[in-house]
């Protein structure tokens, strides 16, 4: 019997056995950890090594093995200049690699890109906004045009300082007391997929019908002149964004923590700030949210109280997960635990009470119609009001008050049909 080689067999089936060699997309495995600029290697890398290894053998496994090895990027810009320059190494290298991508007819396998952006050492991660408070605002459309012209990814993926991200963005934030915040990295990421868990809490809500989202309008009549629009948020539909910005805990070691500034890109996001944020970055098409900050300020969360876009399903992540992290004492030196609690609690009651009640006048309409809140980890059955805010109070009334909605167990709130 003639010995054959895995050449002969059929490319389809080829494709199928190389197929065990992939690897789930690094920014999902990185989307709910503390946000820093090693999550550039990620743990699917020897994968991806193999990958290339079975690209050199021969042309037709290299054919059969270039969609799936060039199926999630990851870009890293060090030190990159802002405003961006097109000029620039780090941009010009960017650009002949996507010239690649499209001249072998790849762009349309990459399914998720992964931007990292910052300085190499994170010590130095507010180098560049030293001596100001805000970043001024510039059109980075060209940039934007530039990747997505390229590609078609389904997620696309952001880990940057928050202040690169805001320039990024042609938005502004302030930055005066971000020496107060450890968080060196934030990470955005839209995507155009809804997860499993997304799915299921749609199947439990009402039918609505698209209603545009008061988000995509700039209201109240303002005169404020446009801003830049910022192209990544239009040029694909995304349904869904995720947004993480680690933990605010070392906020919690300064006098008046409370009093303290969160350096975010929430503002510009939900258009919840002074020109250039009064007009959202998120447009009508974004229906679900995931929030993860690790004991965040409640001042910080106000905003979601004021300017909530329309949602179907809007999930916050307030306590870390891993739960050693409250055991590490260079993190939590100086700090007291009580604060972080009592926070957290205040945090959940201010979400709760705006869903439970949108009529209220402090909370903006679009409460209403939002379709499912979840906040992973909470079993509202385990509080006691007496050791709890009084805010908790407010939210076990409503909890026996409200018709027009459910509770399903491990902090998910769904709305039904009165």
């Amino acid at each position: 019997m003639s010995r054959r080689s895995i050449q002969s067999l059929p490319p389809e089936i080829l494709s199928h056995i190389i197929s065990y060699f992939d690897s789930i997309a690094p920014s999902a495995a990185w989307l709910h950890q503390e946000p820093t600029r090693s999550l550039g290697n990620w743990t699917g890398q020897h994968r991806h090594c193999d990958l290339k290894s079975i690209s050199l053998v021969c042309k037709l496994l290299r054919f059969v093995t270039l969609p799936l090895l060039f199926r999630h990027i990851i870009c890293r810009l060090p030190c990159v200049d802002l405003p961006l320059r097109p000029e620039s190494d780090e941009l010009v290298r960017l650009a002949s690699f996507l010239k690649c991508l499209r001249r072998d007819s790849l762009g349309r396998q990459v399914r998720s890109f992964t931007l990292v952006v910052g300085p190499e050492h994170e010590s130095a991660r507010y180098k560049t906004a030293t001596g100001c408070s805000e970043i001024s605002c510039k059109d980075n459309n060209w940039f934007w045009r530039t990747i997505l012209d390229a590609i078609d990814p389904r997620r696309f993926t952001i880990v940057a300082p928050p202040h690169c991200l805001a320039a990024l963005f042609s938005r502004s934030i302030g930055l005066d007391e971000a020496w107060a915040f450890d968080g060196p990295f934030h990470i955005l990421s839209l995507s155009r997929e809804r997860t499993a868990s997304r799915k299921k809490v749609s199947s439990l809500l009402p039918s609505q019908s698209a209603t545009p989202s008061p988000a995509s309008t700039n209201g109240g009549g303002s005169t404020a002149p446009p801003p830049v629009p910022c192209d990544l948020f239009t040029l694909r539909p995304w349904c869904a964004v995720h947004l993480n910005e680690g933990s605010s805990i070392s906020a919690y070691k300064t006098y008046e923590f409370f009093l303290r500034r969160t350096p975010s890109i929430l503002d510009p996001l939900l258009g919840a700030g002074p020109a250039p944020n009064h007009a959202p970055l998120l447009p009508a098409s974004i229906r679900d949210f995931t929030f993860v900050g690790i004991f965040p300020l409640y001042s910080h969360l106000t905003t979601f109280a004021d300017a909530l876009p329309v949602l179907d399903h809007f999930l916050v992540h307030l306590e870390p997960l891993d739960p050693a992290l409250l055991d590490d004492q260079a993190v939590i030196a100086n700090v007291d635990r009580a604060d972080l609690w009592l926070e957290r609690d205040y945090c959940v009651g201010l979400l709760l009470d705006a869903f439970f009640r949108p009529g209220n006048d402090r909370w903006t309409g679009r409460w209403d119609a939002l379709g499912a809140l979840e906040l992973p980890g909470l079993q509202v059955e385990d509080y006691d009001a007496e050791d709890r805010p009084p805010r908790w109070l407010a939210a076990r009334v409503a909890q026996q008050e409200a018709r027009n909605w459910k509770y399903m167990g491990s902090g998910l709130f769904v709305r039904v049909d009165t």
